[in-house]
C-alpha cells in the first residue's frame, strides 16, 4: 500500500525558504512567458501528456510519482491524492483485456500527465489541485493518483511546483468477490486522451481548474493558458529544450549550442542526401 510522504513541519520550512529575493528571480525567469489575454495578465503553462503502453511495466511511473520503490529516498512529495494501487490495478486489467499488443496500434493502459503549477501557489492550493484533479477524472469512471511535488528551489531560486497524474487507459469496473476486489476494463469504452483536438481540450481543462483554485485561494498570479506563446501576444520562437533521454539519463540541464549547431548539420545533410537519391531515382526511370 503506497502512503503519502509526510514530514513534520514541512509547509512551513518550505514557505520560509522562499524570500524576497526568491521571489523576484522567479518572477524574472517566468516573465518571457507573461503576457496578455482579454485584458488580463495570462501564460502558457507546460504540461506533458503521455502514456504506457501494453506489454511495459505500469508499476515504475506510479512508484515514480508515488515517491515509493526505487524512489523512495526522494523528498519532494507534498501530497497524494486518490489511489495508487486501484491505478495499478485498473492499468493491469486494462492489459489482460488488450487485443492489439503490437506495432503501432498497440494500446495504452495507462495514461500520465505532468503540469506545473503557479510558482506562487501555497501547498493548500496545490493539494486542492490534485484532489479535484483525481475527482475529475474518477467522474469519468477511471481511477487516477496525483502527486504535488515541490522540489528544492534552483540556485537561482526559481521553484517548480508540479503535479503527476496517473489513470488507466480505460474505465474501470470494481467487482467486490469473496477473494477480493475485481478490476475489470471497460472494453467498449477508450477515453485515453488521443489527437491534437483532445489534448486541447485536456490542457484547457486542467487550466480551468488551476485558475478556479487560485481565484478560489486569493492568490494573485498569471492566469494559466493552454497554447503558444503567441496566445497571449508574445511573437518569439519557443525555447529548445533538452531531449528527455539525456535530461534524465545523462543529467544534462542546458541546451549545448554546439550539439545544436551538428544536429542541425545532419538534418540538413541527410535532407541533401534524400533530395540527391530522389532525383537520381527519377532520371533511371527515364
Amino acid at each position: 500500500m503506497r502512503n503519502p510522504l509526510r514530514l513534520p513541519g514541512f509547509f512551513e520550512r518550505r514557505s520560509s525558504r522562499k524570500t524576497d529575493a526568491d521571489k523576484a528571480l522567479d518572477a524574472m525567469a517566468r516573465s518571457s512567458r507573461i503576457g496578455t489575454r482579454n485584458g488580463k495578465s495570462a501564460m502558457p503553462f507546460h504540461c506533458h501528456i503521455s502514456s504506457v503502453k501494453v506489454g511495459q511495466d505500469p508499476v515504475a511511473p506510479i512508484d515514480y510519482l508515488a515517491r515509493c520503490g526505487d524512489y523512495a529516498d526522494r523528498t519532494d512529495l507534498v501530497h497524494l491524492a486518490g489511489d495508487a494501487d486501484a491505478v495499478e490495478q485498473g492499468a493491469k486489467a486494462v492489459n489482460a483485456t488488450a487485443r492489439c499488443r503490437n506495432g503501432k496500434s498497440t494500446e495504452r493502459m495507462l495514461q500520465l500527465e505532468v503540469f506545473e503549477l503557479p510558482s506562487a501557489i501555497t501547498p493548500e492550493a496545490a493539494i486542492e489541485v490534485a484532489e479535484r484533479e483525481v475527482e475529475r477524472w474518477r467522474q469519468r469512471g477511471r481511477p487516477a493518483v496525483a502527486a504535488v511535488h515541490f522540489p528544492e528551489p534552483k540556485p537561482d531560486g526559481r521553484v517548480n511546483p508540479h503535479i503527476h497524474v496517473a489513470t488507466p487507459a480505460r474505465p474501470i469496473l470494481v467487482m467486490d468477490l469473496p477473494d477480493g476486489p475485481l478490476h475489470v476494463a471497460n472494453r467498449q469504452r477508450q477515453t485515453l486522451t488521443v489527437g491534437s483536438a483532445a489534448l486541447r481540450d485536456e490542457r484547457q481543462a486542467i487550466a480551468d481548474l488551476i485558475n478556479q483554485v487560485m481565484v478560489e485561494h486569493n492568490i494573485e498570479a498569471p492566469e494559466f493558458v493552454p497554447g503558444r506563446l503567441a496566445s497571449v501576444g508574445i511573437e518569439r520562437k519557443a525555447k529548445r529544450r533538452v531531449p528527455e533521454a539525456r535530461y534524465h539519463a545523462a543529467g544534462q540541464r542546458d541546451q549545448d549550442p554546439d550539439q545544436v549547431r551538428q544536429a542541425r548539420a545532419r538534418h540538413l545533410a541527410a535532407a541533401a542526401a534524400r533530395e540527391e537519391a530522389r532525383k537520381a531515382k527519377a532520371a533511371a526511370r527515364k
